[in-house]
């Protein structure tokens, strides 16, 4: 008997013999193929090509020769026909199955016998099971004790409906004021076309009803448009005469918000709404420092100090507040006291800025007022040459240093300032200096010729002068031109409004003859 390894190769000879006569029936021609495979029958015969097709010695492909059948219809394409094969199924020949019987033995003898593997012995101690300790109580009976007490709710009643009134209610209609109303705040906040705004809302005020609402409004479109005063205008008139406490409320706390709008002396009008409106103006800075200024001018010094104590280090007016704290320890007599803040003002603004050279002229002054000359000339230094107050300055410099006995650099700083590059400076008093630091230096000449200088230049403004005087005298102002000598010159160049040096005024008004 065969081996099963044996009928396995029996068998995939027999496909390689079927797989070959395939190929060979794909590649050998149909002539002579029946007789070289004997597995296949013929099936149908085909037939030649129809003699009229020529074949080329250049191609195998039978064609027509068209250019010579001229005036003939061309013939049907007849190529012929191959003959068909069928292949003859044979029956597989296979041998049959081995039996277990027929099995040759193994020729190395029986398999060897593998022992049993060994039992597994447990020990005794990797059984050991440790002991459960006892529950731990998780409540006791104190911890329920100190459980507080969950009061019952209250018992909700029933909500008792009540009958509806199904009939119609008068709805409020609106007035041409409020339409007009309605477009002057649509020009204003969504359109932002102010001078829109600022007609329609000018227009309600001249009506009683809307004129609160419209002069709220009206201050809102002015204050975008620049126009400072007409915001102060309309919102005082609202603060004052407005019967509704929250539109009171409303405008007091604009004036609060935009007191950098206006000038100190409003504050006499806006300070008292605001207190009696009791609006928060702890974190209001600018307010504070408005509030200090205003009150320093009209001699109250409690509410100075109350307003300078809510102005923080950070803020920005904390450096103006340094100038007003040392004119309220100057204003009570403590020149020490006022001489530090004004040394840290020095530190801690920058030289271009306008407070440092008001700080350094009043501490200047302070110290020419103990007798310290020298401190001051180098603190006279300090006032930036761009600023109003550098001529002055330089003149009170001069005067330093004749009290230190530098006649010749007091009159040497004076002629400086009388050459062409400053002529349109009005600073008569430097002449004086000038004559004096001759005078001390026994140069008799060049103080008269200083003196007659002085009278060339500024005797026609004398005299102009005494005609002012003459025709704007009135009863109730005894000194008429002092509104026009009011710092003028310091209020168009800084931004600090007014410089609260100490009696810069009175310094500005000695400069001219006595008896003015």
């Amino acid at each position: 008997m065969k081996s099963h390894q044996q009928q396995a190769d029996l068998v995939k000879r027999a496909k390689l013999k079927i797989f070959a006569k395939l190929v060979l029936f794909l590649l050998i021609p149909a002539s002579g193929f029946a007789a070289d495979l004997p597995d296949l029958e013929l099936k149908s015969k085909g037939k030649p090509p129809s003699a009229i097709l020529k074949i080329k010695k250049s191609s195998a492909v039978p064609s027509y020769e068209f250019h010579k059948a001229s005036g003939k219809s061309i013939p049907r394409l007849d190529i012929g026909e191959e003959s068909e094969f069928e292949f003859k199924v044979v029956p597989l020949q296979l041998p049959s199955a081995p039996t277990v019987s027929n099995l040759s033995p193994p020729k190395n003898g029986p398999p060897p016998k593998r022992p049993s593997p060994k039992p597994f012995e447990v020990k005794n101690s990797t059984l050991l099971i440790s002991p459960v300790k006892p529950a731990q109580a998780l409540v006791t009976e104190k911890g329920i004790q100190q459980i507080p007490e969950i009061k019952t709710l209250k018992e909700i009643p029933e909500p008792q409906p009540q009958a509806t009134d199904p009939r119609p209610v008068n709805l409020i209609n609106f007035k041409p004021q409020d339409y007009k109303l309605l477009e002057g705040l649509i020009f204003l906040e969504a359109q932002k076309n102010h001078d829109m705004a600022l007609a329609y809302f000018a227009e309600l005020s001249e009506d009683k009803e809307f004129r609160t609402e419209a002069l709220y409004h009206y201050s809102r479109a002015a204050q975008a448009r620049g126009l400072n005063t007409e915001v102060r205008a309309a919102l005082l008139k609202v603060a004052q005469t407005s019967q509704l406490k929250e539109w009171k409320f409303l405008a007091a706390q604009a004036l609060a918000e935009n007191i950098a709008l206006f000038d100190v002396s409003n504050l006499k009008e806006i300070d008292p709404l605001v207190q009696a409106m009791e609006i928060d103006i702890s974190n209001n800075d600018a307010y504070n420092f408005y509030r200090a200024k205003y009150y320093l001018e009209i001699g109250n010094l409690g509410q100075v100090e109350d307003a300078l104590t809510l102005i923080p280090e950070k803020s920005p007016y904390f450096n103006d507040s340094l100038l007003i704290s040392a004119l309220f320890n100057y204003r009570q007599g403590k020149i020490e006291s006022a001489i530090i803040p004004l040394l840290e003002l020095l530190k801690r603004a920058p030289r271009e800025e306008n407070i440092r050279s008001v700080g350094a002229m009043t501490l200047a002054r302070l110290q020419f007022q103990k007798g310290l000359y020298k401190e001051a000339y180098q603190t006279y230094l300090e006032v930036n040459k761009s600023h109003a107050l550098w001529l002055q300055a330089m003149v009170e410099q001069a005067w330093s240093q004749i009290l230190t006995q530098d006649y010749e650099g007091a009159a040497g700083n004076m002629f400086s300032l009388h050459t062409d590059f400053f002529k349109n400076a009005y600073n008569p008093e430097s002449y004086t200096v000038r004559t004096v630091g001759y005078l001390n230096l026994c140069q008799f000449g060049d103080a008269a010729q200083a003196l007659n200088n002085m009278g060339r230049r500024y005797g026609p403004t004398y005299g102009r002068l005494e005609t002012f005087m003459t025709t704007k005298r009135t009863q109730t102002s005894t000194r008429p031109y002092d509104n026009c000598l009011k710092i003028p010159i310091c209020e168009r160049s800084m931004a600090y409004p007014d410089p609260l040096s100490l009696n810069l005024q009175d310094i500005r008004v000695s400069s001219m003859p006595k008896n003015t």
